[in-house]
């Protein structure tokens, strides 16, 4: 009878043991799965976040976009408003725009605008001194004065001509 027990005693270790290779494997295959399923997700995420990243640089790419745009529309609004001033011979206004006008060397056209609103008018500028007397500079175009004159006017603004320290200011 010994050998009957011991039979089945080994029969149910041999039992026991297919078992647990079985649960092992079973393990074994459902980790495998895990790790499997885990990695398909990663991939997954690398793949969004690659994509996320991509809208956000075409994002930023089409941001910059609009901000030159907008600069180009502006200037381009700026040029035309100091053609139309300097065909209303409005040279002063013009120049005002003209300066307004960021990056002018980009801008097609501005330098020969430029040209156009100086050789069209001359300009004075005065400037109020706290003594009583205005020293004003004017500017006029090269064939319209051949020079640059100071002048010099009195509280009630009459001309009193040019000062003796003024005289050798002329420019041709």
């Amino acid at each position: 009878m010994k050998q009957g027990v011991e039979g089945v005693e080994e029969e149910r270790r041999a039992a026991q043991e297919r078992v647990s290779r079985r649960l092992g494997a079973i393990a074994a295959v459902a980790a495998a799965a895990v790790m499997a399923t885990i990695v398909v997700w990663a991939l997954e995420q690398r793949g969004a976040a690659r994509n996320a990243e991509a809208a956000a640089r075409r994002a930023e790419d089409a941001q910059r976009e609009a901000a030159a745009q907008a600069a180009r529309a502006r200037a381009s609004s700026l040029m035309a408003g100091a053609r139309e001033l300097l065909a209303r011979n409005q040279p002063e206004s013009a120049v005002q725009l003209l300066l307004e006008v960021r990056d002018a060397d980009g801008v097609r056209g501005w330098t020969d605008l430029t040209r156009d609103v100086l050789a069209s008018a001359s300009f004075d500028a005065h400037d109020a001194r706290p003594w009583g007397r205005r020293v004003g500079c004017r500017f006029q175009p090269r064939w319209a004065a051949h020079r640059h004159r100071l002048e010099r006017r009195d509280r009630a603004g009459v001309e009193r001509g040019p000062s003796r320290r003024h005289q050798r200011l002329h420019f041709s």
